[in-house]
């Protein structure tokens, strides 16, 4: 008779604790007079962050956005209910196009600089915004408050979505404290009160990238026309997500398309990466799969769909223009203007002599200034290296330069000067985590290459900044981990020791 040792082999003898072991979970006189020190105060405040991060998808998904709405129609209450205009001419130029729809002049408008002419049909500026405007016109009549309530709740929405893709990426800790800073950030605020194109945008290129991580998880069509509708608009917003959302759909297809192998007794997250068992660290697992020919269709399902709302843009550019523009004519004016041999590294010259347009078009003035422009580049490589590396501080600078904005300095200091190294931090561990993160890396690095190369400053940085702030609570999320597993081994093991675990999916 053969038996199995394995099964009937005597239970194996625990063994005991160590005196380090003890001495960090048992209670002595020391550890209760420290607690009892802390004062019924401090008792209270550590019961509520306990029972936040036990309801922080409640918290980080509902609660944060009603509070960060209200706090925004808090401030804008505060505004004059006039177009405020700061250091540069935009907020007039949107409302003068939105004013120009409404009165059946069509998609004209100028700034004080380019393009030559207010009544004239321009491609020039981002379509989306000049048209959000004029909605909202049509609805409540030119009112800037009217506007600002708008954003002010598509800034609460914005900070869900902030939630949403960092618990998808980070797990509920990344989530939840993103959205936290979200709800209090100070640019956010501001540009709020602005009629300006950043609070729209952001909301959309957080809902591409949200829709990406469901399409990705979920493998369905239907996510991916979402997608592709999101990243539509979001191109219509700022020209800089058109090239972003055609990569990122046939990222998501490719990866929803990829079949795990193994899971093991891991999860999968919403990228298609194996979770880590607990005690192992994500960026060291494997994976390991197989590409299905179902992506070919979901690509093109994404694609067609974000060129429905390109579509009327494009043809009512053909009908102008003769030429079917997908986004705006800017890039041309913005080589020519900031490598001008006029402009200055740190780019205060507000405004260069043009060239002789003499009967062009629009199109024609932009492709014009656009081989001017590239000439400029490559006829002095080390000033344009130079002017790079300025562009690249001017883009992360702490305070603002302009003297307008002097008086929120201290704040910007305060705020994103402090978050700043937690950024690049999770930037880097991002990177190492897995593919997951790849998407949104790679957006941010994609915009910090095309404001180093064309034009910078801490507006552009916006549209970044909401993918910032993930990165830093992800940083922070991880060094909470590591501080507390160097201070205790023994919790290792645990299960929710501080990586506030998502479910099981």
């Amino acid at each position: 008779m053969v038996f199995d040792r394995g099964r009937f082999a005597p239970l194996a003898t625990p063994t005991p604790p160590d005196e380090n072991t003890l001495r960090l979970a048992l209670r002595t006189p020391e550890r209760d007079a420290g607690r009892d020190a802390r004062g019924p105060d401090a008792l209270r405040i550590g019961r509520l962050i306990t029972l936040v991060f036990r309801h922080a998808t409640f918290v980080s998904w509902i609660v944060l956005p009603v509070v960060a709405t209200i706090l925004r129609l808090a401030y804008i209450a505060t505004l004059p209910p006039t177009n405020i205009v700061t250091f540069e001419a935009d907020p007039i130029t949107y409302d003068q196009i939105a004013r120009n729809i409404l009165s059946g002049r069509g998609y004209s408008g100028a700034s004080f600089y380019y393009p030559p002419g207010s009544d004239t049909l321009t491609s020039f500026w981002d379509p989306l915004y000049p048209y959000f405007l004029a909605t909202i016109y049509a609805v409540a009549g030119p009112s800037i408050p009217a506007v600002r309530i708008v954003q002010s709740i598509i800034g609460g929405v914005s900070v869900g979505l902030i939630a949403h893709v960092g618990t998808r990426l980070g797990r509920t800790g990344t989530g939840l404290i993103a959205s936290a800073w979200a709800t209090i950030y100070p640019f956010f605020f501001y540009y709020t009160g602005q009629l300006l194109t950043e609070t729209l945008y952001i909301g959309l290129i957080l809902a591409t990238v949200a829709l990406g991580i469901e399409a990705i998880h979920r493998r369905h069509a239907a996510w991916f026309v979402a997608l592709g509708i999101a990243g539509g608009l979001a191109s219509l917003g700022r020209a800089e997500a058109f090239a972003f959302t055609i990569a990122y759909v046939a990222w998501c297809a490719i990866r929803s398309a990829t079949q795990p192998t193994s899971m093991g007794s891991g999860d999968a997250d919403a990228g298609g990466n194996r979770l880590p068992r607990e005690g192992q660290d994500s960026s060291s697992s494997g994976f390991q799969g197989r590409i299905s020919s179902r992506w070919v269709p979901l690509i093109a399902v994404g694609w067609l769909a974000m060129a429905v709302p390109i579509a009327p843009w494009a043809i009512r550019n053909y009908l102008a223009f003769d030429r079917p523009i997908l986004t705006t004519t800017k890039l041309g004016y913005n080589l020519y203007k900031y490598y001008h041999p006029l402009m200055t590294a740190d780019q205060t010259v507000r405004t260069v002599p043009f060239p002789d347009f003499g009967t062009m078009a629009e199109p024609e003035r932009a492709d014009l200034m656009q081989r001017i422009g590239i000439g400029y580049m490559l006829e002095d490589p080390v000033r344009t290296a130079t002017f790079m590396v300025s562009k690249f501080f001017l883009l992360f600078k702490l305070t603002p330069s302009n003297d307008a904005t002097r008086g929120y300095a201290l704040v910007s200091l305060l705020s994103y000067g402090i978050l700043l190294p937690f950024m690049a931090a999770g930037a880097v561990l991002g990177l190492l985590r897995g593919k997951a993160w790849w998407p949104l890396l790679g957006y941010v690095a994609f915009n910090i290459a095309s404001k180093t190369a064309v034009f910078a400053g801490i507006r552009l940085r916006m549209q970044i900044e909401p993918f910032l702030l993930i990165l830093a609570a992800f940083a922070v999320v991880r060094t909470a981990e590591a501080v507390r597993a160097s201070q205790a081994p023994w919790l290792l093991g645990a299960r929710h020791r501080l990586r506030f675990a998502s479910p099981r999916r």
